[in-house]
């Protein structure tokens, strides 16, 4: 059964090669290079699994995953990942 994947790192060669592995797997991949870009597609179309780098610049791992504000990009106010 094919998993949603998102990948995000500031790193494309990182990123190239998570993408080649979970590809060969046979999941679906999207990968973006930071963290507003991850809250976008979370909201667009939210991953069966998240792997995501802990020092993004301006918008680290943590403020993706558990942002301090509300955002509206995925639903807001909760502390937990969306889902």
């Amino acid at each position: 059964m094919s998993k949603h994947v998102l990948i995000v790192d500031d790193q494309p060669g990182i990123r190239i090669l998570l993408e080649e592995v979970i590809r060969e797997e046979g999941h679906t991949v999207i990968s973006v290079g930071t963290g507003a870009k991850a809250l976008d597609q979370i909201k667009r179309q939210k991953p069966d699994l998240l792997l995501i780098d802990y020092k993004l610049p301006v918008l680290d791992g943590p403020g993706t995953v558990y942002p301090d504000n509300h955002d509206e990009r995925i639903g807001g106010g909760s502390r937990n990942f969306p889902g």
